[in-house]
């Protein structure tokens, strides 16, 4: 005997819920593959492979973001910008592979130094960038004190034949020195950091050194060290210069 029609549809309604409760959960699935394959191509697309860090792109961004927010709250900003002293030596003396993990290691200092506001990423080569929103000059120029005794007690070079300590060298800026009160991204914190870097390299490196705007400007023009290098691809906003 044929089913009745509502025996019919009894039985064809479980089986209809059923098939779209499958198809949500499958384009749900779908949907949830896709937002983790973005999250990861973007953890990607912003991470240093070497040292786990942000990048340069990344941490520009970042730098660019802090200083437009300091500026609308008038609060303290300070950059570090640190180099590996001799690293050129090291990958002459002890190989490219010794490099890379003086490199990873750097990573690993920064990150177990900082503290979860500030911000550090690879610059590019072996320097690194650290931005440090409500930091004074004075506690920006505490923590280079900081990573530089991590860094000789931390960083070395190994080759078959024996191995020596790594130093770096720091140069800081603080958002209190620059004149300039429209928003340039950073671009002249990075400016002044270098800089400072430059006259702690000078200087004869394992040490840091703050920007003074009275001296520095005219001190590193007549020594001939006023070179800065900046990412490519970023332009920061209310300037010309493409970095």
């Amino acid at each position: 005997a044929l089913p009745s029609e509502s025996s019919a549809t009894a039985v064809l309604i479980p089986f209809v819920g059923f098939f779209i409760a499958l198809h949500c959960k499958a384009v749900g699935f779908v949907m949830m593959a896709h937002t983790r394959t973005q999250l990861q191509l973007q953890h990607i697309a912003n991470e240093d492979i070497l040292t786990g860090l942000p990048n340069r792109r990344s941490v520009m961004q970042s730098l660019q973001q802090a200083h437009s927010k300091a500026l609308r709250q008038g609060s303290s900003l300070a950059v570090l910008l640190m180099d590996i002293d001799h690293f050129k030596r090291v990958n002459d003396q002890c190989g490219h592979p010794s490099g890379d993990r003086v490199l990873s290691a750097m990573g690993q200092i920064l990150r177990q130094q900082l503290r979860p506001l500030r911000i550090a990423g690879r610059y590019g080569g072996e320097e690194f960038i650290v931005v440090c929103p409500q930091t004074s000059a004075e506690e920006a120029l505490q923590l280079a004190y900081r990573m530089c005794d991590a860094a000789r007690t931390e960083l070395r070079a190994t080759h078959e034949r024996g191995s020596w300590p790594v130093t770096i060298s720091v140069g800081i800026s603080n958002l209190s020195t620059v004149n300039a009160v429209k928003d340039d991204g950073g671009h002249t914190l990075l400016q002044q950091a270098d800089q400072a870097l430059y006259k702690a390299k000078y200087a004869g490196r394992d040490q840091a050194r703050v920007f003074d705007a009275v001296t520095d400007d005219v001190d590193i023009a007549e020594s001939g060290l006023a070179a800065i290098h900046f990412p490519e691809g970023v332009v920061f906003p209310n300037s010309n210069a493409a970095l």
